[in-house]
């Protein structure tokens, strides 16, 4: 075992046990001990993650529920000392490890000025777990945890509200138009993001992103996931391949191609036209009925005449508009309103002192 785990204590993580289960990401199968099973000969059954329950631990995390269990990470909803937070932890493997180090080094780089579709990275240890473990600077954006002779890596976001896109299309598989354009306007600008650091997805899908309503019903998107982070014009190697293979990919994505962000735009392209069409489109060009606008759109990205995030977002915003802010809260909260009230007692006290004194005085 490393050094780094060692000083990582392993009864700060449950090991497999009861709760713990193992999920194949292929079959879905699920197996509590150590048995998975398939027939088929290229299933990865057996090397299948590893995925933590609810009341389980990963050092001081404690997990409440599993949000996403994703090709390359299981994403939790977690409690560090009382406060939710966001957990994501890369499935065993360098290559998983090696996507977690990437995003995380983008995501750190997007602190000081960070887009509201991007997570809030936060530190992965408390201060007093950071004075005994001996890291470098750059170490610090992700977390490890040793569960018997694994080693997992994890990041640790602000607590993000919302289910998976994937889960949301799974009980509404067709979603009003405004509802799908400005979910992939705001996604498009996150990408837009990447691509600004000269990374490319490369694996955009209904598991890429986190969604919720508010109270005036606009949606609420955050990136949960980057994919390959894949420097642009960089050769595509047969592990980002398997990463990114899905109904969404480009059709001319395959390995020792070169990497190029049209890849992305065009899986965008076919999640927008499954969220206004109920499902998948069939085949390219692609024809929504009484949308003939929307399909052009499509169609333009498809055949690499938009061939910008930017311009993505900016054909978007002409048939959407921009996606409507947050409404401000006009009402103080109970916080504010309490220390509103503290201080005009304090104000009143004061007042009276003051007349009391005044009045001794003049007498």
């Amino acid at each position: 075992m490393s050094v780094i785990a060692s000083q990582l204590a392993p009864h700060h993580v449950s090991g497999p046990g009861y709760f713990m289960q193992q999920h194949c990401l292929e079959c879905r199968k699920t197996n509590p001990n150590q048995n998975t099973f398939c027939q088929r000969a290229t299933c990865p059954a057996e090397q299948s993650p590893w995925v933590l329950e609810p009341g389980e631990w990963i050092e001081n995390l404690e997990i409440v529920r599993v949000v996403l269990i994703g090709r390359a990470a299981t994403i939790y909803q977690a409690r560090r000392n009382s406060q939710l937070v966001t957990l994501k932890v890369a499935h065993p493997g360098q290559r998983f490890k090696q996507h977690l180090e990437d995003e995380a080094q983008f995501l750190k780089s997007q602190r000081k000025d960070r887009l509201v579709y991007l997570p809030l990275l936060l530190d992965p240890y408390t201060k007093d777990a950071q004075k005994r473990l001996v890291l470098s600077e750059d170490d610090w954006s992700y977390g490890r945890a040793a569960i018997h002779d694994t080693l997992l890596y994890f990041l640790v976001f602000e607590h993000i509200e919302g289910e998976p896109l994937r889960d949301l299309l799974s009980k509404r598989p067709q979603l009003w138009s405004y509802h799908a354009g400005w979910i992939t306007q705001s996604m498009a600008i996150a990408i837009q993001e990447l691509h600004e650091s000269q990374l490319l997805h490369l694996a955009i899908s209904d598991e890429s992103a986190l969604v919720t309503f508010d109270g005036d019903d606009v949606p609420r998107v955050v990136m949960i996931d980057f994919g390959t982070v894949l420097h642009k014009g960089d050769q595509i190697s047969d592990k980002s391949y398997q990463l990114a293979q899905s109904a969404y990919s480009a059709t001319d994505l395959r390995p020792g191609s070169t990497s190029s962000p049209h890849a992305d735009l065009y899986s965008l392209a076919i999640l927008f036209a499954q969220m206004l069409l109920g499902s998948l489109p069939a085949s390219t060009p692609v024809n929504i009925p009484s949308m003939s606008k929307l399909s052009a759109i499509i169609n333009r990205v498809l055949t690499a005449q938009i061939s910008s995030a930017a311009d993505f977002t900016a054909e978007l915003k002409q048939v959407f508009g921009v996606v409507p802010e947050p409404r401000t809260n006009r009402w103080l909260t109970g916080a504010t309103t309490l220390h509103v009230t503290i201080a005009l007692l304090g104000m009143t006290f004061l007042a009276l002192v003051a007349l009391t004194l005044y009045n001794a005085f003049m007498l």
